[in-house]
């Protein structure tokens, strides 16, 4: 969070004033000229306010920001999802949502208080918290070195364990490749076909002999096959070593959670959640809603005289304002007093 920017304090701010009178005393003297003339203008136009007001009451009232010129007259309204038209059965949906919204208020100011609070125990407390978790990483990051470190190490050790056995394995491989020839395969084919023959006959004799002409044809690949039995058994008890070395070093811990400040809490929040509510009870999307109540509110706020304002109504809009389901909807208490919100931010 950056810090805030200090105004220039009252002092300051004359200093640098008569500063500038004394470096600029001509133009100080013409802007002096302009203030003065500005002042007259000013109290020129007070004066004749209150003559226009005197006037405007003697004709039927002031002007003002709740009666802001004529009354609303009938115009076209473009009607979209969003903005829907006004009737005595939209009247009455905008009245529960009002009433659901008034209901959803306390609750969710009472969620924005407890945000807030929050925020703000958060804000105090940061620094201490900050402290805290700065002591934490560093005992975090040097036991993860040193963690890091024994792996090293252990890894270094049997770096080059399974080298001779990796050599060695493909030594036999080369070798069983060049024994296995075109030739001894079908020789090997041949022994195979002759005993599965001898087998069916019943003739165990010739298997016998056939098996032995095949275990010596086999001889290579079964020692072989013994000698990389023993290897992989060697290299299986060398990585459960190292497994197990390495397991002896630890495990590094989950890192220490940076712990954050208050944040940013959002004033209107309570306003939005219970204009949700609001929207949920009419019926009606939140976009919906909110158009809506903004235009039946500043009818209300602006009791019809709408001449001046960008609102505007259909002819069968304004009879559903004028009528009795629009009384009792502005009769609610909390109803037009306040700005209405979009969710879209419009």
């Amino acid at each position: 969070m950056s810090a805030p920017r200090h105004p220039i304090t009252t002092r300051a701010a004359a200093f640098l004033c008569a500063a500038a009178i004394v470096a600029a005393p001509s133009a100080a003297q013409a802007q002096f000229g302009k203030l003065k003339d500005l002042g007259k203008k000013a109290a020129a136009s007070v004066v004749e306010k209150k003559v226009e007001d005197e006037a405007s009451k003697k004709v039927g009232g002031a002007v003002t920001a709740a009666d802001p010129g004529a009354a609303a007259r009938p115009r076209s309204v473009e009607f979209t999802d969003d903005v829907l038209e006004i009737t005595d059965a939209r009247l009455a949906q905008l009245s529960r949502g009002v009433d659901a919204e008034e209901a959803a208020r306390p609750a969710a100011q009472k969620r924005y208080q407890a945000r807030l609070a929050a925020a703000k125990e958060a804000d105090r407390t940061y620094e201490a918290r900050r402290a805290a978790y700065d002591r934490e990483y560093a005992a975090w990051d040097k036991k993860k070195t040193e963690i890091e470190a024994c792996n090293d190490r252990v890894l270094k050790k049997y770096e080059h364990a399974g080298d001779a056995e990796s050599k060695r394995s493909q030594e036999l491989h080369d070798k069983m490749d060049a024994e296995m020839t075109d030739a001894k395969e079908a020789r090997l084919k041949a022994l195979a076909d002759r005993m599965d023959a001898a087998q069916k006959r019943g003739d165990q004799a010739t298997v016998r002999v056939l098996a032995d002409s095949m275990q010596r044809e086999m001889a290579t690949f079964m020692a072989a096959g013994r000698e990389g039995m023993a290897m992989s058994q060697r290299v299986t008890a060398t990585s459960d070593a190292m497994q197990k070395e390495s397991k002896a070093c630890g495990t590094v811990p989950p890192a220490p959670k940076n712990p954050d400040n208050g944040g940013y809490v959002d004033a209107d929040m309570a306003r939005r959640e219970a204009s949700a509510a609001g929207a949920k009870a009419a019926g009606l999307s939140e976009r919906q809603y909110a158009v809506l109540r903004e235009r039946v509110e500043g009818y209300a706020r602006l009791k019809g005289r709408t001449g001046r304002s960008s609102l505007s109504y259909t002819a069968g809009e304004l009879q559903a304002l004028g009528g009795d389901a629009a009384k009792a909807l502005f009769a609610k208490p909390g109803f037009a007093t306040t700005e209405s919100w979009s969710p879209d931010g419009d």
